[in-house]
């Protein structure tokens, strides 16, 4: 009776280990492959994150390409190539009712806006992957016989959601969607967002604060200075988070799973936009006399003196870029292959 009791005890201690959520493990995902142009990167909540090829991909990371792409590999071989202008956020998460299947995940992509071509190479149905916009949600289930799945999924500016799917030899669409790819989401259009405009913030604030960080161990500025930056790194963090979870909310139909998730995170980040604010009137108190962005500390001569630092942003590339986003004969977007 013993021994029934401490292995009845041994098996819930494995499976409550097995059934940690993926945020809390930080799994790896896959690869950065290659990218061009200029991306942003949210790696393990840091918007700072620098991209390189070969860069760790993890659970909870979110790319924005601006005038670039992107093209990542995921540890089961499968494959997600982002277009210019595109906004992804990938997680990943041990299935429950497999916990003792080795790399048995659920992973779900979620295109905000922008386009995207995917290749599933689902061994033995290790991985269940699912795909989500601001408006639908559908899932991938392979073939015992390891078919290859591919397909497009595209979304606008308007919500509208662009869907091709190719396995084997055979082309078709499934549900009310578009057949073939959303046109080019104009630059003008994706400026006016406020997902993009936040993740962009975001990410100039995070490059802000570790600039800030070498800034005061040379000397340059206070540590009230540093701690100020700080905090609005942290505000505009949680005000990209507001934005996403906000969107997801108000439009995503799986009323289940998906935005029952997305209020979990939006309550989150509305705590974590409190305590920032907090922290950034404290450090205004303590005699703060930046935040970052154009108020920058400058009391040098000109630009590279000391005292003079402007942050990564001092000079903005110009917004009057070409993009060309690949295609295939016949306007069919399936980039990476």
């Amino acid at each position: 009776m013993l021994l029934r009791i401490i292995r009845g005890f041994v098996l819930f201690c494995i499976l409550s280990v097995l059934c940690v959520p993926a945020q809390a493990q930080q799994l790896s995902m896959g690869t950065l492959v290659d990218f061009t142009g200029s991306v942003l990167v949210c790696s393990r909540g840091d918007w700072g994150a620098m991209p390189y090829q070969g860069m760790t991909v993890y659970d909870g990371d979110k790319l924005l390409t601006q005038d670039g792409t992107a093209f990542i590999q995921f540890e089961d071989k499968s494959t997600l190539a982002l277009c210019a202008n595109t906004y992804v956020f990938l997680e990943q998460w041990p299935q429950p009712d497999a916990p003792f299947r080795k790399n048995a995940f659920n992973r779900r992509i979620t295109v905000m806006f922008g386009k995207t071509h995917f290749k599933i190479i689902d061994e033995k149905l290790k991985v269940r992957t699912t795909f989500s916009t601001r408006s639908l949600v559908f899932g991938i289930v392979g073939d015992p016989i390891n078919d290859i799945v591919q397909a497009n999924l595209s979304t606008d500016g308007e919500l509208n959601n662009y869907l091709l799917f190719h396995i084997g030899h055979k082309d078709f669409t499934i549900g009310p969607y578009y057949r073939g790819v959303a046109h080019d989401i104009p630059i003008t259009t994706v400026e006016s967002m406020e997902l993009y405009a936040a993740a962009r913030e975001a990410a100039q604030a995070a490059l802000e604060a570790r600039e800030a960080a070498d800034a005061f161990a040379e000397g340059l500025i206070s540590e009230v200075d540093k701690d100020a930056i700080f905090a609005r790194a942290k505000l505009k963090s949680a005000e990209e988070e507001l934005a996403m979870a906000q969107q997801m909310v108000e439009y995503h139909p799986d009323k289940d799973m998906v935005v029952p998730q997305a209020q979990a995170k939006l309550e989150k980040a509305q705590a974590k936009y409190l305590a920032a604010e907090k922290d950034l009137e404290a450090a205004k108190l303590a005699g703060a006399s930046t935040t970052g962005t154009e108020s920058l500390w400058s009391s040098g001569e000109s630009e590279g003196e000391s005292g003079n630092y402007k942050g990564p942003y001092a000079e903005q590339p110009s917004d009057e870029v070409e993009v060309v986003s690949p295609e295939l004969p016949g306007g069919e977007f399936l980039p990476g292959q």
